[in-house]
């Protein structure tokens, strides 16, 4: 009986062991629990029949026997007893909020700093100047009056730095200017305080003044206009010219304001002349005298020009570029090009003398160019930097 006794202890282990190693799920069984869920294998997790595993953390898995209900699915690590109710799962963080859109950019405020001239007075009668930055076409400006806004006049746009509108100040008191450029933006109002020039400037009865000339000199190649400054001018107003040795002729001038008429030579002059400009008042001014030099170079001479000019301008910009230098002659034009590239622009300029020209640009685009002038023999300048902003 005893050896029949070890063979049946043997078998009975032997089945049990068999049994303990189905259950497992650490080794490689073939066959899954009903009721339990199939993952990739991972390192071994033991559990007893029935019982219920302590977690399902990410990165490792382990199987349950039928009916076991798994702790928690959640990320890290949880604990339940056997038998215990499982927890809720943990609600889902709210998705992330999309990005409000971007509010676009508000439109670039016009600003003016000034006004030409300064110090107007009452009686003043033609274009005041407004001076600033950022100005476009279309614009109209604002006017108050000791507080009270009383009109919208509109603005004649010279440049993106410079504007004008027609003004005749016949009370004494605190003005305002404010730019409303067409997309609705508005500049901070400029102040001007207008003084009382008495009744003779208001009703026009002041007697003219001619103060200077502009350019102060011209040479035999000139042709364009002279501005003549001062004050007391009034609509109307003309110039009588005489010329050294020769008859005297009148000649209309292009009012611009009460200290301002433009004097437009069409043919050059051959010597000095003497101006006086007479109001329709038949008032006349004192006697001034324009002087004309002999050219220094003849034109088509073979020179090299020389110029200076302002580095840039502000954008959008319609208007007028001061250049000065030497050897500027009649029929004198300017080239703008990219750095370096090729030719972008040719400009005719407004020569006032061999020493000074003006240069027209309408709406050049933004960038950095090169800007040069050039004779009509060919021979150029350097090329200077030149930027629109």
């Amino acid at each position: 009986m005893k050896p029949r006794n070890v063979m049946f202890a043997v078998l009975v282990g032997s089945g049990l062991a068999a049994m303990v190693g189905c259950g497992s799920s650490g080794g490689s069984s073939k066959r899954s629990t009903p009721g339990s869920v199939n993952v990739l294998p991972t390192a071994s997790t033991s559990t007893a029949a029935g019982a219920t595993p302590a977690s399902a953390s990410a990165g490792s898995s382990s199987s349950t026997a039928a009916g076991a209900t798994p702790a928690s699915s959640s990320a890290g690590s949880s604990s339940s007893s056997a038998g215990a109710a499982a927890p809720a799962p943990a609600a889902n963080p709210a998705p992330a909020a999309n990005p409000a859109p971007a509010a676009p950019a508000a439109p670039a405020q016009p600003e003016i700093y000034g006004t030409i001239p300064p110090d107007p007075a009452t009686g003043f009668n033609g274009s005041l100047y407004l001076v600033g930055e950022r100005l476009v076409p279309g614009s109209v400006v604002q006017v108050t009056v000791n507080g009270t806004p009383i009109k919208v006049l509109p603005a004649l746009f010279h440049s993106s730095e410079l504007l004008s509108i027609p003004v005749w100040f016949t009370i004494a008191a605190d003005y305002e200017f404010a730019a409303l450029a067409p997309d609705g933006t508005l500049s901070v109002p400029v102040k001007l305080t207008v003084p009382n020039g008495g009744l003779t400037s208001v009703l026009g009865l002041g007697t003219p003044d001619i103060q200077m000339a502009f350019p102060p000199s011209v040479d035999t190649q000139f042709t364009g206009t002279v501005w003549l400054m001062g004050q007391e001018f009034a609509p109307g107003c003309v110039v009588t010219v005489t010329p050294v040795g020769q008859t005297p002729y009148v000649v209309p001038l292009l009012f611009v304001n009460d200290r301002t008429v433009g004097w437009v030579i069409p043919a050059p002059l051959t010597g000095d002349v003497s101006l006086q400009i007479t109001n329709p008042t038949l008032l006349n001014s004192q006697t001034i005298t324009l002087s004309v030099q002999g050219s220094a170079q003849q034109p088509g001479a073979p020179v090299a020009p020389q110029f200076s000019a302002p580095a840039q301008v502000s954008s959008p910009f319609v208007g007028t570029v001061h250049l000065t230098g030497s050897d500027l002659q009649q029929g004198a034009y300017a080239e703008l090009r990219v750095p370096g590239g090729a030719l972008s622009l040719t400009v005719p300029l407004i020569r006032v003398s061999s020493v000074e020209a003006w240069l027209t640009l309408v709406y050049p685009p933004v960038g950095s160019y090169e800007l040069r002038v050039v004779n009509p023999s060919g021979d150029a300048s350097p090329w200077a930097a030149f930027d629109v902003r």
